[in-house]
């Protein structure tokens, strides 16, 4: 069972590194979608926050996918979820895809944390 966080507003914030934590004690197979591009010449360490991250987390480097401003949803295909700052990311993966887009914002309860948890619980029965 596969589920996806993205990084910027989303996965670099202390509570959703904490519920990815969690995820990974259920066995559970944590992703990172990142509309970010790779690093090149010009930004050599553009994304050494993500791989600091996801190695402080557990999240093996090759669950990274960096998208360079693709639309998600092409590769959230067998995803049992994403969650994600922007509510147009969510509502492209809503309508694009069988995985369910999950809107998270640290400025309001969204009740995302429960439909996350819900999603894996309802997946496992």
């Amino acid at each position: 069972m596969k589920v996806s966080f993205d990084f910027d507003g989303t996965l670099d914030r202390e509570q959703v590194q904490k519920l990815a934590l969690y995820l990974l004690t259920l066995d559970v197979d944590v992703w990172i979608h990142s509309a970010r591009f790779k690093a090149s010449d010009v930004r050599p360490n553009w994304n050494d926050d993500i791989l600091q991250i996801a190695n402080n987390i557990g999240i093996p480097i090759s669950n990274i996918v960096l998208t360079e401003s693709y639309d998600k949803s092409i590769f959230l295909e067998d995803f049992v979820w994403h969650l994600d700052d922007s509510s147009s990311t969510i509502k492209s993966i809503n309508e694009n895809s069988n995985c369910k887009g999950i809107y998270y914002s640290q400025y309001r309860d969204t009740g995302w944390e429960k439909k996350c948890v819900e999603l894996i619980k309802k997946k496992r029965s």
